[in-house]
């Protein structure tokens, strides 16, 4: 089975006045709006996510209450 994951949370920051650069990826993409059902793989069912998602508890509560 493919399970395709959409980003639940976009990360934006300003850096530019402390030499940095700004990120604003709400710019250009749009948030997925659900939490993708846990996939099975050979050693069980796995959760997805990517990137700044990891910061966000709910999303794993949520995927554990799926049966990641």
């Amino acid at each position: 089975m493919e399970s395709k994951y959409r980003k639940l949370h976009l990360f934006d920051i300003k850096l530019a006045k402390v030499g940095g650069m700004d990120v604003h990826e709400t710019e250009i993409y749009t948030p997925g709006k659900e939490v993708t059902r846990p996939c099975f793989s050979p050693v069980g069912y796995l959760g997805l996510s990517i990137s700044y998602d990891l910061r966000f508890p709910e999303l794993y509560r949520s995927l554990t209450l799926k049966g990641a």
